[in-house]
């Protein structure tokens, strides 16, 4: 009999009830022809329902071996994170790490190294709440050679005037569904930030972005949906990761929850609802296992679909957040967490 679990594909919602039942027909199909009941036709519908799984447990496309991988992270908890605090709208204000961000990222770092994993480049963002943490990850995970390469373009999405306000009153202000949209819809952008906002000047005086914008090499937006992010965020997948990981080099990403999101989104092809659902909790890295033509591979062993996501938990800490178990979705990954 051929395992459930090897044939189970990675989406478990209104077609469930039709996967199970091909499922079932497989694996009654298979019985049939070891015990020798086989019925004419039997040996083509078991290959024609291998075929229907197949590309969900080897991934999508012939060469759906893992070649490479690359590590990504959110970065630690920041101040505009903090639920006590009240979570806020942060973008591009350079929000610093808490005493817990700080903590997630050293414990990250430990986890990657208990299970040997090095890095010889690590990319994070300008933005402090990123490059603390790429620093903090390496320090305590004993990588002190890699080298780190900060880019503007792994910035957050800038969420225009809506950036620095509390999430909980925009939402009963406007609406969930509104403020939904304004976050997840891949073309929505937030109104644009004005020259009298009071984070306008703040980055416009940057002296990290003040050479950049001056050489004509950068543009500070004002507003930002997640397919300008993506625009930004793949221009550096494509350019420099992509050629890193082709040539053996082992990459670590730290970003942030939305410049992760829309690389994601590009990577696995996913539509506005599943981004939707899609949430990244910070300071837990997690791997992309990529094919020789840099594609996602779906993992070899699935985890339970009720969870929401596809990648294998290698510890139960990361069953302590309810919160963020129950919003991650389909992420073809190994989280990485001990």
């Amino acid at each position: 009999v051929v395992p459930f679990r090897k044939y189970r594909p990675a989406f478990m919602g209104e077609k469930r009830a039709n996967i199970m039942h091909a499922t079932l027909a497989l694996v009654i199909a298979r019985l049939s022809i070891t015990s020798g009941f086989s019925m004419p036709g039997m040996t083509q519908t078991v290959q024609s329902l291998e075929e229907i799984f197949r590309p969900n447990y080897e991934g999508d496309g012939p060469s759906g071996e893992e070649a490479y991988s690359v590590v990504l992270m959110r970065h630690g908890e920041s101040s505009f994170n903090d639920p006590v605090g009240g979570a806020r709208f942060t973008g591009w204000y350079d929000a610093p790490l808490t005493a817990h961000g700080r903590l997630e990222a050293r414990r990250a770092g430990k986890s990657l190294a208990a299970q040997g994993l090095t890095f010889d480049v690590a990319f994070c963002s300008f933005l402090q709440r990123s490059s603390d943490s790429c620093k903090y990850l390496l320090q305590s995970g004993g990588v002190l050679d890699a080298e780190i390469s900060p880019r503007w373009q792994l910035n957050e999405r800038h969420y225009g005037n809506l950036q620095g306000l509390s999430k909980s009153e925009l939402v009963m202000e406007l609406g969930r569904g509104a403020v939904s949209d304004l976050r997840s819809k891949y073309d929505s952008r937030p109104p644009a930030m004005e020259e009298n906002h009071p984070h306008y000047d703040l980055m416009a005086n940057d002296p990290r972005y003040k050479g950049l914008v001056e050489r004509g090499e950068m543009v500070i937006p004002r507003s930002e949906s997640l397919a300008d992010t993506a625009d930004r965020v793949m221009s550096v997948w494509h350019g420099e990761v992509e050629p890193l990981v082709e040539s053996g080099k082992k990459v670590v990403i730290v970003a942030h929850r939305n410049t992760l999101r829309s690389l994601i989104r590009n990577l696995e092809g996913l539509d506005d609802e599943q981004v939707r659902k899609l949430d990244i909790p910070t300071g837990v890295p997690f791997k992309y296992p990529l094919d020789k033509k840099l594609r996602p591979v779906a993992p070899r062993l699935y985890c339970d679909t009720a969870s929401g996501f596809k990648g294998v938990l290698l510890s139960d800490k990361i069953a302590k957040r309810p919160k963020a178990l129950r919003e991650r979705v389909n992420f073809t990954k190994d989280l990485l967490w001990t």
